[in-house]
């Protein structure tokens, strides 16, 4: 029980991690070539 817990806190720092990446990218993009759920 506890390795799966410590498995999805790693799964979740991973997902926030690719996100936060995502979110970064998108912000050197122009307003025109940003996805719509950003704006």
């Amino acid at each position: 029980m506890l390795l799966f817990v410590e498995n999805k806190r790693i799964f979740a720092g991973l997902s926030v991690s690719r996100w936060g990446w995502l979110l970064h990218n998108a912000g050197k993009e122009d307003e025109g070539v940003r996805p719509s759920f950003l704006k």
